[in-house]
């Protein structure tokens, strides 16, 4: 309960519904009841609303791209399932990183490149960057 200032009247509303105790107790008098009428409820996302047509989703929200660790994306390109990744294998794997630098990971020119040739051209790489980092420009 709340009270509220009308004029000289200081009038007690109810949280529930908005009547004053003077509205209350006055009951007809004061003019026609008013009714209490609630609002439809809203659609929920997660019902069709159509039976058999795909629920909405909000524009603003993707789902989530479950990224993939080295070994998970080397092991879906290597379809052979050997241990040995072909630059062909690659490409069909959409792994673009070891397309364009196959030969620099290849270092045996084996004609494929494995999970060791992978971590080993990419820890060179780190030290690389981290050393022209730290040398001193003249």
């Amino acid at each position: 309960m709340r009270r509220v200032r009308a004029g000289r009247m200081v009038l007690r509303v109810l949280a529930l519904g908005g009547l004053t105790l003077g509205e209350l107790a006055l009951g007809g008098l004061m003019g026609p009841a008013r009714a209490q009428t609630a609002a439809p409820p809203a659609p929920a996302l997660s019902m069709p609303a159509v039976p058999g047509a795909p629920s909405p989703r909000p524009p603003h929200r993707r789902p989530a791209h479950k990224r993939l660790t080295a070994k998970q994306r080397f092991a879906r390109a290597n379809t052979t399932h050997d241990g040995h990744l072909t630059r062909e294998q690659a490409q069909a794997g959409r792994m673009r990183a070891v397309v364009s630098h196959f030969d620099a990971i290849d270092r045996g020119h084996k004609g494929y490149v494995t999970e060791a040739d992978l971590r080993a051209y990419a820890k060179a790489r780190r030290l690389a960057r981290r050393a022209a980092r730290v040398a001193p420009k003249s």
